[in-house]
Formats: C-alpha cells, sequence, structure tokens
C-alpha cells in the first residue's frame, strides 16, 4: 500500500480530448496518483498526440500538464524512438513496476488496463487517499518520499516536537533525519521549517531560550551537510485559534501525521491522509507571522 499511485500512462491516449481530461483531471499529488514518465520526455509525446485536437482544446491539455509537472516524475531508461511506446513501458515496468499501466486499447498484460473504456471500472484507478504503517521513521519517509523530493518549501508541524538529545535515542530527531535525506537536492529546496508550540501549562513549558539552545545543540546531527533547517516555537493566543496540527505541508501537497510524527514502539502505526490544495495554502499561510499564533522563539541550524 502507498500514499501515491504511479501510472504509466499510453500518450496516444490524449487524441481523445474528454478521456485526457479525465485522466488528467484525477492526477495530483492531492488525489494520490502520479505519473511515473516514460519517456523521461512523456509530457512532449502529450503534446504531440494532441496536435489533431481543437486548438481551445489542446491548449487546455497543454495548461494542465504544466500545473501537474510536480507530479509527473520521469522515469531513468533508455528510450529508443523506433520501438512502440508499449514494448519499451513494459520492459521499464519489469524493472521497477508501476502500480497501473494505462493503455490506448486492449492488452493481456496483468498490470495493464484498457482506459478508453473509461476509468470508472479500472480497479488500479481506485485511490484511498490514506495509509496505515508501522510507527518507525524509515516507514514514514518513505511513505511522503514522492512528495518530498519534489517540494521546493516543507514544513514539519507538530506541537510536541522537541529537538533534545542525541539522534539515535530521540523519537523526534529520528524522523526528522530519515525525512530529510529525502529532500531535493538539486537546489530547488526554498523553505524547510519545524514548528512546535509552547504550551499554556507551567510544567510543560519551555524555559526561555532553551528550545532555540537545544535546536543548536541537537538539530544539526539530524540533517545532511548543506541542508539548513528553521524551527519555530508559538504560543497559542488568548481565545484564539489552537494549534493541534500533526503535519508535513510542502508547495506541492500535504499530508496529515496521526498521531504525531514522532515515531514510536514496535506495534504502533501512523495513520497518514492526504489534504487538498486548499488546506495547503491554508497551512503554508498560518504558519507565519501573519499567522494566528505568536512567535515565541526560532532558529536557524545547518548540517
Amino acid at each position: 500500500m502507498k500514499l501515491w499511485k504511479e501510472y504509466a500512462i499510453e500518450p496516444s491516449l490524449f487524441t481523445n480530448y474528454h478521456l485526457a481530461d479525465a485522466i488528467l483531471s484525477g492526477i495530483g499529488i492531492e488525489h494520490g496518483r502520479i505519473v511515473g514518465a516514460v519517456p523521461r520526455r512523456w509530457e512532449k509525446e502529450v503534446r504531440l498526440a494532441t496536435a489533431e485536437l481543437r486548438e481551445i482544446e489542446r491548449g487546455r491539455i497543454v495548461e494542465r500538464l504544466a500545473k501537474l509537472r510536480d507530479a509527473i516524475i520521469p522515469r531513468q531508461c533508455d528510450w529508443n524512438g523506433a520501438r512502440t511506446w508499449r514494448e519499451q513501458a513494459f520492459e521499464v515496468h519489469a524493472a521497477d513496476p508501476f502500480d497501473c499501466i494505462l493503455l490506448d486499447g486492449p492488452d493481456a498484460h496483468q498490470s495493464a488496463a484498457n482506459a478508453t473504456l473509461g476509468l470508472g471500472g479500472v480497479p488500479c484507478w481506485d485511490c484511498s487517499r490514506s495509509l496505515e504503517i508501522p510507527r518507525t521513521a524509515p516507514n514514514l519517509a518513505a511513505a511522503v518520499k514522492p512528495m518530498l523530493c519534489q517540494a521546493r518549501t516543507v514544513i514539519l508541524v507538530d506541537a510536541y516536537f522537541n529537538p533534545t538529545g542525541q539522534v539515535r535515542q530521540s523519537k523526534w530527531l529520528r524522523p526528522l533525519q530519515a525525512l530529510t535525506a529525502t529532500l531535493a537536492t538539486d537546489g530547488r529546496l526554498s523553505r524547510f521549517e519545524v514548528h512546535a508550540l509552547n504550551p499554556r501549562e507551567e510544567r510543560r513549558r519551555w524555559n526561555s531560550g532553551l528550545f532555540a539552545s537545544n535546536c543548536r545543540a541537537c538539530l544539526g546531527a539530524a540533517l545532511p551537510q548543506g541542508v539548513s533547517v528553521s524551527a519555530f516555537l508559538w504560543s497559542e493566543r488568548k481565545d484564539g485559534e489552537q494549534f493541534h496540527e500533526r503535519l508535513i505541508v510542502t508547495d506541492i501537497g500535504g499530508v496529515v501525521v496521526d498521531p504525531g510524527i514522532d515515531d514510536g514502539p514496535i506495534g504502533e502505526i501512523y495513520k497518514l491522509r492526504l489534504i487538498s490544495k486548499l488546506e495547503v495554502a491554508s497551512y503554508l499561510a498560518k504558519f507565519t507571522s501573519a499567522g494566528p499564533y505568536d512567535l515565541v522563539e526560532q532558529e536557524a541550524v545547518s548540517g
């Protein structure tokens, strides 16, 4: 089980505007579906397939493709333009399987589906948008990697985040280390943050300066070289909005992480759920100086 199903999609399907519209409407990080692009310039092949459509229809498809670029992930493969797409897609699938191969017509291959019959009757097109996995740092990182490796902005939100201790012994720093190992390394990452809450209860409150001090002392060991994170400690305003979210949010999508980002003992599970684009925009705006909480401390740390 995965949060995102990956599809190989035959470009010739896009000669039919209504079918193309149905396919592209279901693709996206928030929908739980991504495209494994074969060939690497799959989008170019799709645009070529739309050449005979009416100009307005072709324009809509091209616009859709541009908006979905973060959900179109090129597969590494040698591509021969003299051979058929279908033959080579099956070879790529044999080396590293897709969840489904959507074809422009029938085929007996067990992982293929004839998309010309419509997507409503294609079982592999169904996505739950949620996932339950054992509550360990490697499992969490593997589950969200398809999103984090494409993201330019990444924020981790957990009211109880505690930047204390050595990575190996810390239930908070182990997930942070695993998640940062999946971040983009091509220079696209511009905002990486962790957000925590300073509780109202006196016995649980951070002493002044201690959160920032612990960040300086401990976070660097959990980060790869060259990666920087900004850690924020917030407080709730009187009669204001509650800080209860446990989230991983990026510019291209987000995931609710229940019961929290920290890992746990054997037998416990993470319950992950994809959130909508509207929720993503709301959360990214919420954890800024213009948001509904008051900033207590802030510290930037590099690996």
